[in-house]
């Protein structure tokens, strides 16, 4: 093991790179690698190797993430950010070199395309008839309130949304992507209301009545609350929750479908499950 490390860091970080930031380094190395005395040894090794100066001291952070990977870590966003790189607000239309598809260096001027047009108010973004594809770079707040039936959502949103305890019309679209957070706590949500299919924050759930044929977001990167939500038969999760789903107070139905992929813990304290409920092997920890 200590052999093939040591070959696969002098291949990572060849002698042309620069790491000016070796402490940083260090620091990632030690908190995600397996093995403590591999931790050690390849830190032993770097502290052996001369650095020269390149592009004024900026990491090539790639190698690094190639690393951590390498040592089984899942690379996520926040880990990225740290290391220098950030996902472009309306990723999709973002014409900038992109590593894997998604990031770009967070000193990079962002070009996007003719396509869309971005609006940091929502009243702006509704007021437009262009043909152009609606941004938003805001968060959209409408607590308690009846939203009126001509009311539009933009397409993309980089902000949170927030309809707890509204009445919302029968026919009702939301944005295809939310960067933020969506809390639709204590809804009644009509049959014609349709999802975001991305949701990168949280999805708050809490109390809200969900007919029956409703289609969830695909993917929700933070946590999912549904704590005494009213559920229909045949409900399908998320395919993936990237933390802790509540499912407390809750009544699973029959033919209740978990997510294929859940980061953290799933909560069904309190909650009345049939008797031929199975939880998948795959949930690594159940509070019941």
């Amino acid at each position: 093991m200590k052999n093939e490390t040591i070959k696969y860091t002098k291949d990572l970080l060849k002698s042309d790179i620069i790491i000016n930031h070796l402490n940083s380094l260090k620091r990632e190395i030690i908190k995600y690698a397996k093995d403590p005395h591999v931790s050690d040894m390849i830190i032993d090794y770097l502290d052996s190797l001369e650095y020269k100066n390149k592009d004024q001291g900026e990491i090539e952070h790639i190698y690094v993430v190639k690393f951590l990977e390498w040592l089984g870590m899942r690379v996520k966003d926040s880990e990225m950010r740290n290391l220098g790189y950030i996902v472009p607000k309306f990723n999709w239309y973002c014409l900038n070199k992109k590593y894997r598809g998604k990031y770009v260096r967070n000193n990079e001027d962002l070009i996007y395309s003719d396509d869309i047009i971005i609006f940091y108010d929502i009243n702006e973004a509704r007021e437009y008839k262009g043909n152009k594809i609606v941004c938003l770079d805001s968060d959209i707040y409408l607590y308690n309130i009846e939203i009126s039936k001509e009311f539009t959502m933009p397409r993309y949103v980089h902000g949170c949304i927030t309809l707890r305890e509204s009445i919302i019309p029968e026919i009702f679209i939301m944005p295809q992507y939310v960067r933020g957070g969506v809390d639709l706590g204590g809804l009644t949500i009509p049959e014609g209301f349709k999802m975001p299919k991305y949701v990168d924050g949280y999805l708050y759930m809490r109390y809200t009545e969900i007919p029956k044929g409703l289609i969830m977001p695909q993917y929700v990167g933070g946590n999912l609350d549904m704590e005494e939500a009213i559920i229909p038969e045949g409900f399908v999760m998320p395919q993936y929750v990237g933390c802790c789903i509540d499912l407390k107070g809750v009544t699973i139905p029959k033919g209740f479908i978990f997510p294929k992929d859940v980061m953290g813990a799933i909560n069904l304290k309190n909650s009345t499950i049939p008797k031929d409920f199975v939880v998948p092997e795959y949930l690594s920890v159940v509070y019941l």
